[in-house]
C-alpha cells in the first residue's frame, strides 16, 4: 500500500496505516525563503525584528517551567547547568543561544544548513560550550534532557491538514478498513479514524503499516 493513511486514537495520538516512508512535511520553498535570510537573524531591527521583541517572553517561559520541572533554583547564575537541550527548527539560534547562557549543553538542528551555520558565525558568547552530547545524538552520564520543538506545533497542524485533505474518514472503523486495504479487500487508499492501543497492536501482528500520529487541535479551532 502506498497511500498515506492515518488515524486519530485521541485528541494528541493517531495511528497510520499504509504510510509512505519517502513522505516529508518540509517545505522546500520555506528552506529557500530562511536561507535567503540567514544573514539577518542577528539584526534586531531587521526582518526578524518582532521575534527578538518575544524573544525575552518566551525565554522567560521556558526558564520558569523547565526549572520547576527539574527542580533548579530559578535564581542561580547558571539554572540550567548539567541540562542536554535539543532545539529541533532552531533557525538562527535566537532560543539556542540564551539557552545557552543560561548554563545547558545545546544542540540545534534546522533543515536549511546555511541558517544553522549562521547561528555559529553570529552567537555573542563564543565562550560558551557549543558542543552538547545531542550532537552526536547520545546523552553523557545522567543528564536530564529537554527538548524545544518551536515549530514542531506548527509543522503537525500542517500533517493533519493534509492528512484531512487527502485520505478518508473512517472513524472506529478504522481496524476493520485498515486489514481489508491491506488483504487487497477494497481499494488501497488513505484512511483516517479511531483505534485502540490494543487494536492497534494487533495490526502491526499482522503485519499491517501502522504508527502513531500526533493529532493537534485545529490551529482556527
Amino acid at each position: 500500500m502506498n497511500p498515506q493513511s492515518s488515524a486519530p486514537h485521541s485528541a494528541e495520538t493517531g495511528f497510520t496505516a499504509g504510510a509512505n516512508a519517502n513522505a516529508t512535511t518540509v517545505d522546500a520553498t520555506e528552506i529557500a525563503k530562511f536561507t535567503a535570510m540567514a544573514e539577518a537573524w542577528w539584526d534586531p531591527q531587521g526582518d526578524f525584528k518582532p521575534l527578538h521583541r518575544f524573544n525575552p517572553t518566551r525565554i522567560a517561559y521556558i526558564r520558569d517551567v523547565a526549572t520547576a520541572h527539574f527542580g533548579r533554583d530559578i535564581t542561580a547564575e547558571l539554572p540550567f547547568d548539567g541540562l542536554s537541550l535539543l532545539e529541533v527548527g532552531c533557525g538562527g539560534g535566537l532560543l539556542t543561544e540564551p539557552m545557552r547562557r543560561l548554563g545547558a549543553e545545546v544542540t540545534g538542528i534546522d533543515p536549511a544548513p546555511r541558517i544553522s551555520g549562521s547561528e555559529k558565525k553570529q552567537q555573542p558568547s563564543a565562550d560558551l560550550p557549543a558542543n552538547a552530547p545531542a550532537a552526536q545524538g547520545q546523552q553523557q552520564g545522567n543528564h536530564p534532557m529537554s527538548v524545544m520543538a518551536s515549530a514542531m506545533r506548527q509543522h503537525l497542524q500542517e500533517v493533519r491538514s493534509k492528512v484531512e485533505a487527502n485520505c478518508d474518514y473512517v472513524g472506529d472503523k478504522f481496524a476493520d478498513e485498515a486489514r481489508k486495504i491491506h488483504y487487497g479487500e477494497t481499494e488501497s487508499r488513505g484512511i483516517y479514524g479511531e483505534a485502540t492501543d490494543h487494536q492497534h497492536q494487533e495490526l502491526v501482528e499482522e503485519g499491517v503499516e501502522v504508527a502513531r500520529v500526533p493529532w493537534l487541535p485545529r490551529s482556527d479551532a
